[in-house]
């Protein structure tokens, strides 16, 4: 199945990290499918640092430095 840009995408929108996930793994998970979509289609920086922080557990969203990138 070929998978456009647009699904890319909303697949990157819906990812969640799993109950015993560590947080390497899903930030692995978590680039590799921001990679896969076509540069020229992929949202914002701060599109895609909110989708990051909104699943990653509060606990860890202190060490998510916007500035710092």
């Amino acid at each position: 199945m070929i998978k456009t840009p647009t699904y890319l995408i909303n697949e990157l929108s819906n990812i969640n990290i799993g109950p015993n996930e560590r947080i390497k793994d899903f930030n692995f998970r978590f680039n590799k499918k921001l990679n896969k979509a076509p540069t020229a289609s992929r949202p914002g920086e701060d599109v895609c640092v909110d989708w990051y922080i909104s699943v990653v557990p509060s606990s860890m969203v202190m060490f998510v430095d916007r500035a710092g990138k």
